[in-house]
């Protein structure tokens, strides 16, 4: 069974890297589905789950692949985000990558380098005002579309991705690795995107407290 799984899970990889090239994260995800098969670990369910919970697991951001949409991801593994959330999971604790612990040692010693303690808890503190602010204007997506358990997961990937943005931002004239991170992101971002707006009710309070009417069509 694991044999035929792995060969699965192995044609999904390479036809999810072929619409969507990514040569390192390709090497990663494919030194984990070999690690993982070694362990002879059961895997139940549809191999789309561990072959994307694979991808979601070695991604840089830990989050997903950069440039990809979760519907795509979803279209290409046949399977929710939700269990792609929990495979990936599964799959940190049992081969024990975590982002790979020398490399946390060596991040925390950068920290440590770059920015005083004050400076990281400032920038911890921002990041959950920034990810509140997400959190509440998301509120009606997440009534029609989440489930409570599918936004308790959300709220730390939110605030972690945020977290993560502003350190490497702040840090990416002192560290090589920030900045590739950031230019990496930079490079990322969809051409279809529109311009960041006010969300709406903030926009709507301005317009009272300033006295002016609010714009037509708005």
């Amino acid at each position: 069974m694991n044999d035929r799984m792995k060969q699965t899970c192995q044609q999904l990889l390479t036809a999810f890297f072929k619409e969507f090239p990514n040569p390192p994260l390709q090497a990663k995800a494919n030194r984990i589905l070999k690690r993982f098969m070694a362990l002879q670990i059961a895997m139940p369910g549809k191999p789309g789950g561990w072959a994307g919970g694979m991808v979601y697991a070695v991604s840089s951001i830990g989050a997903g692949m950069p440039g990809v949409l979760n519907s795509e991801i979803e279209k290409a593994f046949d399977v929710s985000m939700g269990t792609i959330y929990k495979r990936a999971a599964k799959i940190r604790q049992r081969v024990h990558i975590e982002f790979n612990s020398q490399k946390k040692e060596r991040d925390c010693e950068m920290g440590k380098n770059l920015f005083s303690q004050r400076a990281i808890k400032g920038m911890q503190e921002f990041s959950k005002y920034m990810a509140i602010v997400i959190r509440n204007a998301m509120e009606d997506f997440h009534c029609q579309n989440l489930s409570d358990a599918q936004m308790k997961e959300l709220n730390p990937i939110i605030r972690n991705a945020i977290y993560t943005a502003m350190y490497a931002y702040e840090s990416s004239e002192k560290s090589t690795r920030s900045k590739s991170f950031v230019e990496f992101h930079l490079l990322s971002i969809p051409k279809y995107w529109e311009e960041p707006e006010l969300l709406k009710g903030f926009k709507e309070s301005e317009e009272k407290l300033s006295g002016r009417a609010p714009a037509p069509g708005k």
